[in-house]
């Protein structure tokens, strides 16, 4: 099995700008046509046999540029014809998602709208959560008091094992699809 790690921080591109390159006709595609740093990425996970995805929740939200990747990654994929998804391939979905909430007090919206378009093109997706992430190494060096660093660390000393677990099973269940 090949894996290919990609942090989106480091890629140069925008969201959707609704160029509507992808829809013109005879020549629409379901993928991205805007040629930027983010094309090959788009162009790689439309031959790839699974695919990964992973975010911080900020706001309750995925982050801007997780959010800008997935507009990119599904506006070709929607059909002005009769509103069908229709992506390359469907492909098993993994979504990890970390945050400071609890299972107790969680705030996320998840991948939001853009998982129902996942779901509906590429298939229901596996979900892992990360809850109570340490953000930082020193929390005395940040204006951070709402949180306890012990308690961080006592969280992720207890579940760290547990959250790889789930993490590595759900790869051994992608694969073997």
């Amino acid at each position: 099995m090949e894996v290919k790690t990609v942090r989106l921080y480091d890629i140069d591109y925008k969201g959707c700008t609704s160029c509507m390159t992808c829809k013109l006709k005879g020549k629409a595609s379901n993928i991205c046509r805007f040629r930027d740093a983010l094309s090959p990425l788009l162009d790689d996970i439309a031959d790839a046999d699974g695919l990964v995805l992973g975010s911080p929740i900020y706001f309750g939200e995925v982050t801007g540029k997780m959010r800008a990747f997935l507009e990119r990654l599904a506006f070709p994929w929607l059909s002005y014809n009769d509103y069908s998804l229709t992506a390359p391939k469907r492909m098993p979905v993994v979504l990890v998602e970390t945050m400071n909430g609890t299972p107790e007090r969680n705030n996320s919206n998840h991948f939001g709208t853009m998982e129902w378009c996942l779901t509906t093109a590429l298939g229901e997706p596996e979900r892992i959560i990360g809850y109570n992430t340490c953000q930082v190494a020193k929390y005395d060096n940040y204006e951070l008091g709402s949180f306890s660093e012990e308690v961080k660390h006592a969280w992720r000393d207890e579940h760290w094992e547990e959250d790889l677990q789930r993490a590595y099973d759900a790869g051994r269940r992608m694969a073997e699809q």
